[in-house]
């Protein structure tokens, strides 16, 4: 965009009653007769929201509800950029009177294409499209899809989600599908909301589960701080890029701090429709590009699987864990090194070498958390560099004491103060977690290049 490109801020309204939407073809301008979703110019001082219900009145002397965010797009035109947020409304009542624009009409989701869109209108369109068909597909496919995994071995990222978990954790299972892993984790005794967009598929999971299961779609999550971990195996892959970025925010929101997030992508560049389904896949590097949209959510691990499924062995799925940081203190481990002591003093975090002296030194909890979640750390970036370390089987060692003394228990269960930081939490509270970082260590050094 050139730097003397009139940039133009509008909202776009995307009313809907019921499967259908409200669209308008303009009579006027250079674009006379093409169609848009109603809207207009943000004035200065105005929200987008509040430039949406004053616009709706001044073209359709309606009243409306703004009901959630959509999208930005970002488009240029010939002679400006537009910048036009959208959001997705529902009128008060159905009085309605055209005002401006020439013609206007309901259309059903299937139907959007049979008029000529504005361009910029066009990402909504395909935003609206790929919602519709691919919750569609699973309306009419519900009980063939439910076969096909209800029975998938979801083990491994299971295991691995779980050792971000404290006890009786809260979790959403977000497009939980056939129930299967709701009922996982409700068996292994967490707390567990189920939701996803598809009624029929709700019915199902609810009869299998024996929860209640909210018919939901993913931009309708609207929870605050509210879940230790979200589960979303093979189901956000749905969104457009467009959307799936308001969703993440939505889950950042949703996650209490030191929550984990679990989700998963087909492995690939494509995006767009395949086998009546919307999908948006990812490779490790456009994920690391794309995942600088989160700087809240911190990718602790990404990993490349075979799908689990009999017959479909030859597809790869990329999984990720992420977890949500305090979006103002850097990292809970920062914050905790950097607490002040009474005196007003700053505590040290302890070295390599100094784990001994420290482990006699702190007696009172929050100095013992302070000096255990470091080893801790050191251990975890020991396993991510890949790099052998002498220190490596002590600090487990010394991992392993504090375990079997006792004094972890008494750390987590008078952590009234939250003084217990999330990366310690994964640790104490699984201390399989600890062999699998050594595990995990020793496979990576096997396969290095000797």
């Amino acid at each position: 965009m050139g730097n003397d490109r009139k940039k133009v801020r509008v909202a776009a309204a995307v009313i809907r009653k019921g499967e259908l939407v409200f669209a308008t073809q303009r009579g006027y301008g250079a674009y006379k007769d093409w169609w848009e979703f109603p809207g207009g110019k943000i004035e200065e001082g105005e929200t987008p929201e509040e430039a949406l219900i004053r616009e709706i009145r001044e073209e359709l002397d309606a009243d409306i509800t703004v009901d959630e965010y959509i999208t930005t797009v970002e488009y240029d035109y010939p002679d400006f950029h537009l910048s036009m947020s959208c959001y997705r409304c529902s009128l008060k009542n159905e009085h309605m009177t055209l005002l401006e624009h020439e013609a206007a009409k309901w259309m059903c989701a299937d139907n959007l294409r049979q008029v000529n869109w504005l361009p910029a209108d066009i990402v909504i369109v395909n935003i609206l499209e790929a919602e519709n068909r691919t919750l569609k597909y699973y309306e009419n496919n519900a009980d063939s899809f439910v076969q096909d995994t209800v029975s998938a071995d979801m083990s491994g990222a299971r295991q691995r989600f779980m050792e971000y978990l404290p006890r009786q954790a809260r979790i959403l299972d977000f497009g939980c599908g056939s129930g299967r892993d709701i009922k996982f984790f409700l068996d292994k005794g967490y707390i567990v909301d189920g939701a996803d967009g598809s009624p029929e598929l709700c019915r199902i999971a609810s009869d299998y589960t024996g929860i209640g299961v909210k018919q939901m779609r993913f931009q309708e999550l609207d929870a605050e701080e509210l879940y230790d971990g979200i589960w979303a195996c093979a189901s956000i892959l749905h969104l457009p890029k467009e959307e799936l970025t308001e969703v993440f925010h939505r889950i950042e929101r949703a996650l209490k701090a030191g929550g984990i997030l679990y989700t998963s992508f087909k492995y690939g560049t494509f995006e767009g429709m395949r086998n009546g389904r919307y999908f948006t896949d990812f490779t490790e590097d456009s994920l690391r590009e794309y995942w600088k949209e989160f700087p809240v959510l911190k990718l602790q691990k990404s990993w490349i699987t075979q799908d689990v499924r009999p017959g479909k062995e030859q597809e790869r799925w990329l999984n990720i864990l992420a977890e949500r940081q305090e979006p103002d203190s850097g990292s809970n481990r920062q914050a905790s090194q950097q607490r002040e002591t009474d005196d007003g003093t700053r505590r040290q975090s302890s070295g390599i070498g100094q784990e001994n002296a420290g482990a006699g030194q702190a007696q009172n909890t929050e100095e013992r958390i302070a000096f255990y979640e470091q080893i801790y750390d050191d251990l975890r970036a020991a396993v991510h560099e890949g790099e052998e370390s002498g220190e490596l089987r002590r600090k487990l060692s010394l991992l392993e004491e504090y375990y079997s003394s006792g004094e972890w228990r008494k750390d987590y269960e008078t952590d009234e103060a939250g003084l217990l930081p999330a990366g310690l939490k994964r640790g104490v509270l699984s201390q399989d977690g600890v062999y699998d970082l050594l595990a995990e260590w020793e496979e990576k050094m096997d396969s290095c290049p000797r």
